[in-house]
């Protein structure tokens, strides 16, 4: 886990046209394409929007340069935690529907309900385009740049002064832990 960070870290200092833009552009433009993502409503007209967001990402990647192994590592290690998530939106019913059909009957009466399928995957297509910005974010920006430019865009000092301390901190413990 210590080796991911530093490897993380090194990752973000390649070159290519993504890795030298201005870190307050790609924060804004990470953040925009969260916004746009979940501002689409609980519809079918989600899939043909993370689809275009999603080929705008790997467009994105591509263009660092960054391997796709990087990208499916990351990816990896955060879906198995929001996969629980997503996967338990099949048993239940929602809000967003008002007839909900069943599909599989399981024991102890536990349903799978048609509409909660298409629920569980119009949030998958959510967070996979969210988390998917996140990690070009992380994978194309210094941490330190990244701090900087959220506190040029408005991140109050104390926050960033926080984040800051953590982030040395934390390649510190990293150091120390790798000569242990």
């Amino acid at each position: 886990m210590i080796e991911d960070l530093f490897f993380l870290e090194r990752q973000a200092y390649r070159d290519s046209f993504l890795h030298r833009l201005d870190a307050r552009v790609k924060i804004l433009a990470s953040f925009a394409a969260i916004i746009a993502i979940v501002a689409v409503p609980y519809s079918t007209a989600v899939y043909w929007a993370g689809g275009v967001l999603f080929l705008l990402f790997a467009l994105l990647w591509a263009l660092s340069g960054v391997s796709p192994a990087v990208y499916a590592k990351r990816l990896a290690v955060i879906v198995p935690i929001w996969g629980i998530v997503i996967l338990f939106q099949v048993f239940v019913t929602n809000p967003y529907y008002t007839e909900f059909h069943a599909v599989a009957t399981l024991p102890f009466g536990v349903n799978i309900y048609a509409e909660s399928i298409q629920f569980a995957s119009i949030l998958a297509v959510k967070f996979l385009v969210s988390i998917s910005f996140i990690i070009l974010l992380s994978v194309t920006t210094k941490l330190q740049d990244l701090l900087q430019g959220a506190g040029r865009l408005g991140l109050p000092a104390e926050f960033a002064l926080a984040l800051g301390m953590m982030i040395r901190y934390l390649f510190v413990f990293g150091y120390i832990f790798r000569k242990v």
